[in-house]
């Protein structure tokens, strides 16, 4: 990372070799903050994707690259070789197929040559304007804040990394493991120093970025319309499927901005068993665990020891043609252990249902012992306590107790896949909001459920940090169409000229 420039390859490297080693995780905090520290503070906005070919001060204006080579891009001041444009547009190229897009298309292609070329020819524009606009000069104030702020992110990453720095063990400490951490980022050039010195080598672009875009602001009627806007593209790619809606927020990840219609908001009273019977229960539930992981296996062999008896009664023909008599002995005694493994699969599945049945009778003695307490839940329903309180009295769920849920609720539809089929069948049964249901068992306890709001198809509404962040978004938007369109004038003034063309595909 010499004079502080960002190399995009050297990013990619340490998180590949971050993912290899399972340091890195999907979590969307851990990403973004990566994004952050990982890139050496990346320049923001147009100006600053090409510091891939561009390391060292290359492309200063003035600077004449590889004049015996082949150009791609000429400007004035300035001209790039094709060595040069060739390992830009190749990182560009590799980092697009890893993300899943199409790279090998005549349209793909073109689209990533003038990216590539346009962005060397935008950095090196921008090297430029900032000399001319005397935007080089920061401040100590300036320094001091930048130095500041990536500190903060710099310890935030730290901080989000630090437990994927673990032994198989498990013996290290937080301040071991946070050792850990800082030394594998360290050995890739990733210091708290090199940060420091990247941001301030960023403040010059901020200022230009500044100059181009002025003080926008973004309306509430601006984050809403975007909010639309995406809730009614995720809507077009909508296979009407529940169960696909929610295995992709859970497994996945995805912030979906719009609802299907059917959903419901409902919050909940858990009441789990009493301890004494809960204990009871877990101990029974770990048996009946080994019960049926020994069945499974038993008729695993069973299907094995049929394979072989269909074996032993079809004998495979001989090489002239002949097929040899059945072994009537080896099928008897085949058939033999076939049904010695069938009374034994008989018998283990007659300790599972056993042990079943003694779970069940366990949630008989945890209802009967949780009657009392539904009657006083009832009790204080009839009298006017509001349901919130008598969550916060008698509920076990935390989910109901923490924000988004506290307030929100839960979002169930009949077709729900994420919660206890017996609790969504409960919620989606309740016809008016409202409504409340009696005690109803899953296997998590006992749920007080009570239909809160119908929840409107369409556009999720955003949650205040949800509009703030979308608020960002937009505002980044805004700059870039204001940045491409005063770039679009400097081309002309810089008299830029590119040839994709003599890139290697």
């Amino acid at each position: 990372m010499a004079n502080n420039e960002y190399d995009p390859q050297e990013d990619s490297t340490l998180h590949e070799e971050l993912k290899k080693k399972g340091k890195v995780t999907s979590n969307a905090k851990k990403n973004n903050t990566w994004m952050y520290i990982a890139g050496g503070v990346l320049l923001v906005g147009i100006v600053f994707a090409a510091f891939f070919a561009v390391k060292n001060g290359m492309l200063d204006l003035g600077i004449s690259l590889g004049a015996a080579e082949e150009a791609v891009l000429t400007m004035k001041g300035t001209t790039v070789n094709k060595t040069e444009g060739q390992a830009y547009y190749d990182y560009l190229k590799e980092e697009s197929e890893a993300e899943g897009n199409d790279v090998t298309s005549p349209e793909a292609i073109a689209s990533l040559k003038d990216e590539a070329l346009r962005g060397l020819a935008k950095n090196a524009i921008a090297q430029a304007k900032v000399k001319d606009f005397g935007f080089e000069t920061v401040t100590d104030e300036e320094k001091l804040e930048a130095e500041e702020e990536i500190t903060v992110y710099y310890n935030e990453a730290i901080d989000l990394y630090t437990p994927e720095f673990q032994n198989e063990e498990g013996t290290l400490t937080t301040e071991e493991m946070r050792a850990e951490a800082i030394a594998y980022f360290d050995s890739y050039g990733y210091t708290l120093d090199a940060m420091k010195q990247q941001a301030v080598a960023n403040i010059p672009y901020e200022k230009l970025r500044h100059w181009i875009t002025g003080d926008i602001e973004v309306t509430d009627a601006e984050v809403d319309e975007y909010n639309e806007s995406l809730a009614s593209a995720e809507l077009a790619t909508y296979d009407g499927s529940v169960g696909n809606y929610e295995i992709y927020a859970l497994l996945f990840g995805q912030q979906w901005h719009f609802r299907p219609a059917g959903y419901r908001s409902v919050h909940h009273i858990l009441l789990s068993p009493p301890e004494d019977i809960q204990a009871k229960m877990d101990a029974a539930n770990a048996e009946l665990t080994t019960i049926d992981t020994d069945l499974s296996a038993l008729t695993s062999e069973l299907a094995a020891l049929t394979t072989e008896l269909a074996a032993l009664n079809s004998p495979a023909a001989a090489e002239d043609g002949t097929v040899p008599p059945v072994d009537e002995a080896a099928v008897t005694a085949k058939q033999a252990e076939i049904d010695g493994k069938q009374e034994q699969i008989d018998a283990k599945q007659a300790e599972s249902t056993a042990k079943q049945a003694e779970i069940d009778e366990l949630w008989v003695d945890a209802r009967a012992a949780l009657e009392p307490t539904f009657a006083e839940i009832n009790e204080k329903l009839a009298a006017g306590t509001s349901f919130d309180e008598l969550i916060a009295e008698y509920g076990s769920d935390p989910g109901m107790t923490a924000e988004p849920s506290k307030t929100d609720g839960y979002a169930v539809h009949a077709e729900s896949i994420q919660y206890d089929a017996a609790f969504t069948q409960g919620a989606a049964a309740l016809a008016n909001v409202g409504d409340i249901t009696e005690p109803i068992q899953s296997s998590f306890g006992f749920h007080i459920i009570r239909y809160t709001a119908e929840l409107p198809e369409g556009a999720i509404p955003l949650t205040d940090a949800q509009r703030e962040t979308m608020r960002a978004t937009v505002l980044s938007e805004k700059q870039f169409v204001l940045e491409d369109a005063k770039f679009d004038e400097w081309f002309v003034e810089y008299d830029v000229k590119l040839y994709p063309e003599r890139l290697a595909d």
